[in-house]
């Protein structure tokens, strides 16, 4: 059985892809918010300069998605410089025929109001969702592909169509001390919320990670 994992920051050892750091030879790239808040113009110059020579350099298609990237209001980067790095990022994805995995808190209508005005034509995909069912159909609404990690509002997972659901681990190694997490596990809890079987569930995603 296939398990496809949208975001993971460690190694899983259950067939998922990780597209974030390297399993099998398959990432993302892109910058965190998070991560311009100690850089340097400069800096941040030449890690853009390093993600386009690895997109240039994607013959052998292991770079599959662009991100995370996106805005953070938590952050302490200027809310102006992670938009206009984001939109570096929307250009790569454009340009490479990738799709994006975005990283938002708190700062939904922004994100919506950059959806609307860049009009992308490559897939969109909101990492770790948390949000209540009326967030989420704001973003279905507007195209998103929507992601959910191990902890997530039920009736937003129930709300939400199938040819637009991921599933991830994200950076959560354990659930408690004694049970490690693995996208396996949240396919066997988000299927039992459902009510379809994991096989079921396991066919549906192994049609959109081809998006």
């Amino acid at each position: 059985m296939f398990y496809f994992d949208v975001h993971t920051h460690h190694a899983c050892s259950d067939s998922s892809l990780d597209v974030r750091e390297v399993v099998q030879d398959v990432h993302s790239v892109g910058i965190h918010p998070w991560a311009l808040a100690s850089m340097s113009e400069c800096e941040m110059e030449q890690i853009m300069n390093r993600v386009i020579n690895r997109l240039e350099r994607n013959e052998n298609k292991q770079v599959v998605a662009i991100g995370e990237c996106g805005i953070e209001k938590l952050c302490t980067a200027s809310l102006s410089l992670q938009t206009e790095v984001f939109k570096r990022h929307v250009e790569w994805s454009e340009q490479y025929g990738l799709p994006l995995i975005i990283h938002c808190v708190k700062a939904l209508d922004e994100m919506l109001y950059l959806k609307k005005t860049l009009s992308p034509t490559l897939p969109w995909i909101w990492h770790g969702f948390r949000g209540k069912p009326q967030q989420l159909e704001q973003l279905l609404h507007a195209g998103f592909y929507i992601s959910f990690g191990y902890n997530y509002n039920k009736e937003s997972l129930l709300a939400c169509p199938l040819n637009r659901l991921f599933m991830e681990t994200d950076d959560k190694q354990w659930i408690d001390k004694d049970k490690p997490l693995t996208i396996a596990t949240i396919y066997e809890k988000v299927s039992h919320d459902l009510n379809i079987s994991v096989e079921e569930l396991s066919e549906r995603c192994s049609i959109i990670s081809e998006i």
